[in-house]
């Protein structure tokens, strides 16, 4: 496959032609173009990007697995243990839309594949006990997170135990759910999605099988970040969040100087000290334009 040369060291960046020859089926195949079209309708994504980038994405994942960079499997019980594929970058780049295309796609192959998603902030810390510990307003930091019970969490699903329990967060709640867990019941395949899945990784062995990071320059990332939250105010639930209720009170000035605090004293600070440092350490980078759409696929060297 051609590549062309880039200035990231150890990664070779993938011709948009060449890249979308990698799925299974070819960009003019029937399957592959109405998997691609249920797949967007129902991930709310545009189909090109699915067919294209995604599709080919999904496939180049399952190559490298079964070339032999899978989690070690429980052979002698006939058993293969979970792979894990880890998706991370910066609040509001799409992480979630990523891991979410790419579970779909894999539950809807003409051969579909075992898998579950999860993602790292059932791992954080209630808030009861950041607010002890005076992190509450770093939530999303590394030490906002229980990194030993996340890589004990992964360690047992990789080593293919039968069932995994692991905590949930609401987004609505903005915390953990007591008494609440997600349980993972030995898929093929795993996906996790977060801001520490690959700092987590650095401290000590890998957690994942596969890394993807999901990229854009700061200054979309922050456009995005904004009308994510401002949102929000116009989109209330019939039962909002106490966030929520509370943003809304706010007058506009209020919630747009809320809105621009949080991109540059937490957020952003976050992405530059423990978020892109982990980039070098991905398998596939999607790098994004200011229109959200992937414009470059950059890939590791094998060399």
């Amino acid at each position: 496959m051609d590549v062309e040369v880039t200035g990231d060291a150890g990664f070779d960046v993938i011709p948009r032609d060449a890249w979308v020859a990698r799925g299974r089926f070819g960009v003019g195949d029937t399957v592959s173009g109405e998997l691609a079209r249920t797949v967007a309708a129902t991930e709310l994504v545009d189909v090109d990007e699915v067919r294209e980038v995604y599709l080919p994405l999904a496939c180049w994942v399952e190559d490298r697995l079964d070339a032999g960079h899978s989690a070690p499997g429980d052979q002698a019980e006939g058993r293969s243990a979970t792979a894990v594929i880890g998706i991370t970058g910066s609040v509001a780049v799409g992480k979630t839309t990523t891991a979410r295309v790419l579970t779909d796609l894999w539950r809807r192959d003409p051969v579909p594949v075992s898998v579950d998603l999860l993602t790292t902030d059932g791992f954080l810390h209630p808030n009861h006990v950041l607010e002890q510990r005076g992190l509450l307003h770093r939530k999303g930091f590394p030490e906002t997170y229980d990194h030993q019970a996340l890589t004990a969490a992964l360690d047992a699903v990789r080593s293919g135990q039968a069932e995994v329990a692991v905590p949930v967060y609401s987004h609505e709640r903005y915390d953990i759910v007591p008494d609440q867990v997600q349980w993972i019941r030995r898929p093929r395949l795993l996906v996790v999605e977060g801001l520490t899945v690959l700092q987590a990784a650095a401290g000590g062995g890998a957690l994942v099988d596969v890394a993807i990071y999901v990229d854009a320059d700061e200054a979309s990332v922050a456009r995005w970040h904004t009308r994510r939250l401002m949102a929000l105010r116009s989109d209330v639930d019939a039962e909002p969040s106490d966030f929520q209720r509370w943003f809304c009170s706010l007058s506009d000035a209020e919630a747009e100087q809320v809105v621009a605090s949080s991109w540059s004293e937490i957020n952003l600070v976050n992405l530059r000290q423990h978020v892109a440092p982990s980039r070098g350490r991905a398998d596939v980078i999607l790098e994004k334009d200011a229109e959200h759409r992937v414009r470059r696929v950059l890939v590791r060297s094998p060399h």
